[in-house]
């Protein structure tokens, strides 16, 4: 009788967690989905997991960079977490097109950018191959894109060390949806 009452017990808090799941967490997770920002200007729109707090034209800032910061965490001036998409950002030197080469030729292409960042590998950004990696100091992942639209496109994502870890796979999920005009 008393495994009957377990069993029961058991029952109506598995109903009771997947009606929460179903009904409250699921339709919270709706309402936090993502944002999609486009850019006009430098023609390319990409999913964020939230609306950013502030996007900073790099155009105006020193450096002479061409693209946008998405602001997603700061406290007063130190932005925390942010993602970066500059525009004609590399050259064919620096970072030739994968599509031209071979597997070989590929492989010493990441091998050189592991050397100075850490972690390379070669993913696909709009069924083009794209170069991404993280630095050694974990606070920096960038992606190298050449866009449909013949742009070259470096997308960032820069965080403090302590959060980097959990932004970077709203960052990955972002380059998925990263799409140029």
């Amino acid at each position: 009788m008393m495994k009957n009452d377990l069993f029961k017990a058991m029952h109506k808090v598995i109903v009771a967690a997947l009606f929460v799941t179903l009904f409250v967490v699921i339709p919270k997770a709706a309402e936090a989905a993502a944002y999609t920002y486009t850019d006009d200007t430098y023609g390319f729109s990409i999913e964020c997991p939230e609306k950013p707090i502030g996007v900073l034209d790099l155009s105006r800032q020193p450096g002479g960079n061409k693209g946008v910061m998405l602001v997603f965490e700061n406290e007063g001036m130190e932005i925390n977490c942010g993602w970066i998409i500059m525009v004609d950002a590399f050259t064919d030197e620096n970072i030739p097109d994968l599509t031209k080469l071979t597997k070989e030729q590929v492989d010493e292409v990441l091998k050189a950018i592991v050397a100075d960042n850490g972690i390379a590998a070669v993913v696909a950004v709009e069924g083009q191959p794209a170069i991404y990696t993280i630095a050694q100091t974990e606070d920096m992942a960038k992606t190298y894109i050449r866009g449909k639209n013949g742009k070259k496109y470096v997308v960032a994502l820069t965080a403090n060390k302590d959060i980097f870890r959990d932004r970077i796979n709203p960052y990955q999920l972002g380059l998925m949806t990263f799409k140029t005009k």
